[in-house]
């Protein structure tokens, strides 16, 4: 008989539960990395599990806690972009666009997604009297701005997706249907071996 952990966890579901996140959450992938024999059905199944589900939501916790990833630092981050404007980072003059100093523009460096710089110019004239043609060429590229504001809005439930359902749970019946899934598991075990 397997003996369960104090999570009521096998050790093969406490490393489906590590192999899952390892993997991006793909229950098939994380089951072949323990060794099921069906790993396409038997991810699920693990996956179903309450207990299963439990830790999995412990470990996401944990992950979380140590990368201090709150909701407040998140919905801070997607207003940022969502609301981002580029003159934080930028001088607009009626003959050039002026990229900021990164002490200017602040936290509004996160709004950047990528900077390229091309240099075309060339020395005609000498070493120590350079004389240069050509010219520079900046392209700024911003977060995806319209991506943001549909990530807040659907964060913040201001438009919902039709096929989207809520459910929610108190711990008291979480534990309940983790019971109630552990004697039927039980009792299923029991009737195997006779």
């Amino acid at each position: 008989m397997v003996t369960r952990d104090k999570d009521g966890l096998i050790p093969r579901e406490r490393e489906f539960c590590y192999q899952y996140l390892i993997h991006n959450a793909n229950s098939t992938k994380a089951a072949r990395a323990v060794g099921y024999n069906h790993p396409e059905r038997s991810g699920g199944r693990v996956l179903a599990r309450p207990w299963v589900k439990k830790f999995l939501a412990k470990l996401a916790k944990k992950h979380m806690d140590k990368l201090e990833i709150t909701v407040e630092t998140i919905s801070q981050e997607l207003a940022r972009l969502a609301f981002s404007d580029i003159t934080q980072v930028v001088d607009i003059n009626p003959d050039e666009i002026v990229l900021k100093s990164q002490e200017d523009m602040g936290k509004a460096t996160r709004t950047i997604q990528s900077i390229e710089i091309n240099d075309s110019r060339q020395n005609i004239g000498s070493e120590e009297k350079p004389t240069y043609v050509g010219e520079i060429k900046t392209k700024l590229k911003m977060h995806d701005k319209k991506g943001s504001l549909d990530s807040l809005g659907k964060w913040l439930k201001m438009f919902v997706d039709q096929s989207e359902s809520n459910v929610t749970m108190t711990i008291a019946e979480a534990e309940a249907a983790d019971e109630a899934y552990k004697k039927r598991f039980e009792k299923k075990r029991a009737a195997a071996k006779k």
